[in-house]
C-alpha cells in the first residue's frame, strides 16, 4: 500500500490553495462536485500523489488530515481482522449508478490510534467507472499530475503513542509507508515538500486553521 492523497479540511480553504499555488506553484485544480457545485480543490504533486481540500467551519475543532493509502481493500479487511481493529467499508456498487464514485474505500473507525488517521482506498480502473460528474475533476485524473517538478515527500501527523502507531502503520502497509511519519507530541501536521529548487520545506496546513 503507498499514499496515495492527503484530505484536508480548512476554514481558509481558499487561502491554503492560494499559499500552495504561489509558494509552489502549484495549480489548483476541481474534485468533488456535488449538485449544489464545487465541494472540494486541491493540487496534485509530480510524483502522482494529491492534496484533497474541503471546507470546514471555523467554529469547529482543528480537522486532522486523513490519508489516503491505495491497495486492496480485501488485504486490508484481512489485517484489521487480525489485529481487532474496527472498520467501515463503503464499496462502490452499494451506492447508486448515478451518484458511485471510482472508487471503494475502508476506514478505521476513531479511537484505534494511529490506524484511525489513515483509510485504504482502492480504485476501479474501467473508463466507464470515472463519468459520474461528480467524480470528473481534474484532481481526480490520475494521469493528470503537476507540470512542475514539485514533489511531497512525506506527512507528519501526531498520535498519542508513536511507536504503537508506527507499528500499526507498518503492520497495515507491509512496512512501505515511508511517506507516513509520526509523533507522540502536540503540534502541527506537517507535509514535507520538495520544491522546482531542489529545496525541503516543511509546510502545515494546519495554519490557516484560525486565520
Amino acid at each position: 500500500m503507498i499514499l496515495d492523497h492527503i484530505v484536508l479540511r480548512s476554514p481558509n480553504s481558499a487561502a491554503l490553495l492560494a499559499d500552495l499555488q504561489n509558494r509552489f506553484g502549484l495549480k489548483t485544480l476541481e474534485g468533488f462536485k456535488d449538485d449544489s457545485g464545487i465541494q472540494s480543490k486541491g493540487v496534485r504533486f509530480c510524483n502522482r500523489t494529491f492534496l484533497d481540500v474541503f471546507n470546514w467551519p471555523n467554529d469547529k475543532p482543528p480537522f486532522n488530515p486523513l490519508l489516503a493509502l491505495e491497495g486492496s481493500l480485501a488485504e486490508a479487511e484481512t489485517i484489521a481482522e487480525k489485529q481487532g481493529w474496527q472498520t467501515r467499508l463503503h464499496r462502490r456498487l452499494d451506492i447508486p449508478v448515478e451518484q458511485r464514485p471510482p472508487w471503494s474505500t475502508l476506514s478505521f473507525r476513531r479511537g484505534q490510534g494511529a490506524i484511525s488517521s489513515v483509510f485504504v482506498i482502492e480504485y476501479e480502473e474501467a473508463p466507464a467507472a470515472w463519468q459520474v460528474v461528480h467524480y470528473r475533476g481534474d484532481l481526480y485524473n490520475r494521469n493528470k499530475n503537476s507540470p512542475v517538478d514539485v514533489e511531497l515527500l512525506n506527512v507528519v501527523i501526531s498520535c498519542e503513542d508513536e511507536s504503537i502507531g508506527a507499528s500499526q502503520i507498518d503492520t497495515l502497509t507491509g512496512g512501505h509507508a515511508s511517506k507516513i511519519k509520526l509523533r507522540s507530541v502536540d503540534g502541527p501536521n506537517q507535509i514535507r515538500i520538495r520544491d522546482v529548487y531542489g529545496s525541503v520545506v516543511d509546510w502545515s496546513p494546519t495554519a490557516f486553521d484560525r486565520r
